[in-house]
């Protein structure tokens, strides 16, 4: 069996990677993929590049949180062990509905939109994962919609025990 991997929890985005020198290079592969249309990049055609866009950065051997499950993937395909040198459940929180209710309600406030479930389960998804990347389809964001409601004081107390510098009161809510 091969020497275990090793992770640390360096920040709020990355993941500090502990393992031999041939594992960081199969790691940087695994979670490797071909740009869109690379074939016909300039750089690609004069060889000075090879298509990839490269999500582990081998040489600080920093790893992206939110990637966390293709680690273990990685783990399991080529049988390593993984140590994790932080508590895992410090990368989500239990949110209560009643809670978000109250915030969700705090931020329509004023207008005469609800927030409907999709966009409830989505704000519930990003704020217990503590990330998330938000898609929107071209003109959701009209002047006047929940959606654009900017985080009032009133809003951001009602999650006062969240951690800090996860959501400030100038965030919109892109939903």
């Amino acid at each position: 069996m091969n020497d275990p991997i090793i992770l640390k929890k360096l920040n709020e985005v990355y993941l500090q990677v502990f393992a031999e020198t041939g594992t960081h290079l199969e790691l940087r592969e695994f979670v490797s993929t071909y740009a869109a249309n690379y074939k016909f990049h300039p750089k690609f055609r004069s060889k000075m590049w090879n298509g990839k866009i490269y999500f582990y950065d081998i040489r600080n051997h920093l790893f992206p949180i939110g990637l966390l499950p293709e680690i273990y993937r990685f783990a399991a395909k080529f049988n390593y062990k993984i140590e994790l040198d932080f508590d895992i459940n410090t990368l989500s929180k239990t949110i209560s509905d009643d809670l978000l209710e109250e915030f969700c309600d705090t931020i329509a406030e004023g207008t005469q939109f609800d927030v409907r479930d999709y966009q409830f389960d989505t704000i519930k998804t990003a704020l217990q994962n503590k990330r998330g990347i938000l898609l929107s389809a071209t003109g959701c964001l009209k002047p006047n919609s929940v959606i654009k409601c900017e985080i009032s004081k009133e809003a951001f107390e009602c999650l006062k025990n969240m951690p800090s510098g996860f959501i400030n009161k100038n965030t919109l809510m892109n939903v």
